[in-house]
């Protein structure tokens, strides 16, 4: 199966998806950050759900926010910064260039991008297009 790569008006459409998983995910990291300190590292979440010696209500919120990112997967969103709530996706642009597009929780729509193997530090605005 190939990645599924989004046009930019592509990417605003799935915000209406991706908008309100972003804001769990970051409402749950930012509890659970301050119980847990080895949340500092999403990579983790998977071994500290299961892990018998965390309270079951801690888990059990600990599930929640690995469905969230599965979520988010599914949809092809790479979640960048839990805190700040920025994800990036697969994208295109004119000339079927290949790109990360980047949006994060606050902005109305998708209005960056950075190349393939780059990062959020090498971002770029989006041209708007042109109008008729």
């Amino acid at each position: 199966m190939s990645e599924r790569l989004y046009s930019p008006r592509e990417a605003d459409r799935a915000l209406v998806l991706i908008h309100p998983v972003v804001e769990d995910v970051r409402r749950y990291y930012i509890s659970l950050r301050g119980e847990l300190s080895a949340l500092r590292d999403l990579e983790l979440l998977a071994e500290i759900t299961s892990d018998q010696s965390v309270p079951a209500p801690l888990r059990a919120r600990l599930a929640e926010l690995q469905t969230c990112l599965d979520e988010l997967r599914i949809l092809g969103a790479v979640l960048l910064d839990p805190e700040i709530g920025l994800v990036s996706l697969p994208g295109r642009l004119e000339g079927d260039v290949r790109v990360q597009l980047c949006w994060k929780l606050g902005e109305d729509r998708v209005r960056f991008w950075y190349p393939a193997g780059g990062s959020y530090a090498d971002r770029r605005p989006i041209a708007a297009p042109a109008t008729a």
